[in-house]
């Protein structure tokens, strides 16, 4: 893997702080832009380590993509769904779940550098 490779890491970084931040403030759904524009960084790399075309889409075009797609690990899948689930009124998920701690998850579930670790 090479060094250039490694540059969404910082950019996953700073969306994951930036949604964690959201959350300490109050901000939840905040949050979980961030962590899904998180997200979208860790699946654009995984297109890289895999050959598929990145095809320029947002995040949430991304997740949904591979939310549906047979390559993507069966965990990383189901992750995957959670977080294009829509927000109900009042703010509530339609199922029990934490967006931060999903999209954590990703980098291990997805990337050939983080797998195992």
């Amino acid at each position: 893997m090479s060094n250039a490779s490694h540059g969404w890491q910082s950019q996953f970084d700073r969306e994951l702080k930036q949604a964690e931040d959201a959350r300490r403030n109050g901000f939840e759904g905040r949050a979980r832009v961030c962590a899904r524009r998180a997200a979208g960084i860790v699946l654009r790399e995984f297109a890289i380590q895999n050959g598929y075309p990145e095809k320029g889409l947002n995040a949430l075009d991304l997740i949904r993509i591979y939310s549906e797609d047979s390559r993507v690990p069966p965990q990383a899948g189901v992750n995957l769904k959670i977080l294009v689930q829509r927000v109900l009124p009042g703010g509530l998920l339609p199922v029990e779940a934490d967006f931060l701690e999903i999209v954590r998850s990703l980098p291990g579930q997805l990337l050939d550098d983080r797998r195992g670790q």
